[in-house]
């Protein structure tokens, strides 16, 4: 396989860049139903064809905060070379290793009602060769970036340690690290101890490996996370709001009420709008405020990892803050 290299050259001035990582980025298909029901023939009456995985996300709405990043990414297949044509129409800076598989796709399934049903189809298994040389990609623009935010899962073929590695060599650079991801990935990732884990509510049962059906339960597994070298946790849970531990205090965050229409990307926007704070010299704390108005933003658009710029003031000044 020829390895592909970055055209270094054109991100040297670009030092205040955030690297986002997706190793696990999708041609994203959104259908919208009058209804939906299994076991039924279901006919859509719209579609979309649109960008996906987290990674992809958080690059996504950091440029429409006016915050430039960088999308480093496997790529494969005829997928693969739709998907690249569709990063660079939405002006998503993107660095790729070629992959011998095909990019994977993505369904989402959307009701008036506001429901979204995700259907995701698991990532190619990858060589070492590809692992080796992405791994090269990484270094070379880890240097050149302000940050690194690692999102998403592993595909097939990555040791489960990689994220660990990313986080080391990040360290070496003294980059701010912010990761969303889960299971033993995340798990091993920890020992590192990256700036902020940012993760859902059932990611979180799945990496502790337990139900959790309690806000104290729900606290002990954040505390484990940070025991374990988290510096920061971010779990968010839906409508409920976030739960934060932010310099060992925690904090609930509510958001206003909205009528969604499309939830898939909230997180990562979250993630992105926390990114985007801290760049700003926010506090934690405001930071996460910024993210929760971008996360709700989000959810009240079609398109994943799209947010409505003109609300994103109006909604910081709506998230509650409460000390729990």
């Amino acid at each position: 396989m020829k390895l592909i290299k970055p055209p270094l050259e054109s991100f040297v001035k670009e030092s205040d860049s955030q690297l986002c990582i997706c190793l696990n980025p999708a041609l994203q298909k959104i259908l919208f139903f009058p209804d939906f029901r299994i076991e039924r023939v279901n006919r859509a009456v719209r579609k979309i064809e649109w960008i996906g995985g987290k990674g992809v996300n958080v690059a996504y709405v950091l440029n429409q905060l006016g915050f430039k990043s960088i999308l480093l990414c496997l790529l494969g297949g005829k997928n693969g070379d739709l998907l690249r044509e569709r990063l660079r129409g939405k002006k998503i800076n993107t660095v790729y290793e070629k992959t011998a598989g095909e990019t994977r796709e993505c369904t989402t399934v959307l009701t008036p009602r506001g429901s979204a049903t995700e259907i995701v189809e698991e990532g190619r298994p990858v060589n070492n060769k590809t692992i080796t040389h992405f791994f090269y990609l990484y270094q070379n623009l880890l240097s050149r970036c302000r940050g690194l935010i690692i999102s998403g899962s592993l595909p097939q073929g990555f040791p489960a340690n990689y994220y660990q590695r990313l986080i080391a060599e990040a360290n070496r650079f003294k980059k701010r690290v912010i990761i969303d991801s889960s299971g033993p990935p995340l798990w091993k990732a920890l020992a590192k101890k990256p700036f902020l884990v940012r993760s859902n509510f059932e990611e979180l049962e799945k990496t502790v490996g337990h139900k959790l059906f309690s806000l104290t339960q729900l606290k002990k597994a954040i505390i484990t996370l940070i025991r374990k070298g988290a510096l920061q946790v971010v779990i968010s849970q839906g409508a409920l709001g976030i739960i934060a531990c932010l310099e060992k205090r925690f904090y609930r965050l509510i958001a206003p009420r909205i009528h969604p229409k499309n939830p898939i990307g909230s997180g990562d926007a979250l993630t992105a709008g926390i990114m985007a704070g801290l760049i700003q010299k926010k506090s934690l704390l405001e930071a996460c405020r910024f993210g929760a108005a971008c996360g709700t933003s989000n959810a009240t658009t079609l398109l994943s990892g799209v947010l409505n710029l003109d609300k994103i003031s109006s909604l910081v000044r709506q998230i509650k803050i409460v000390r729990i």
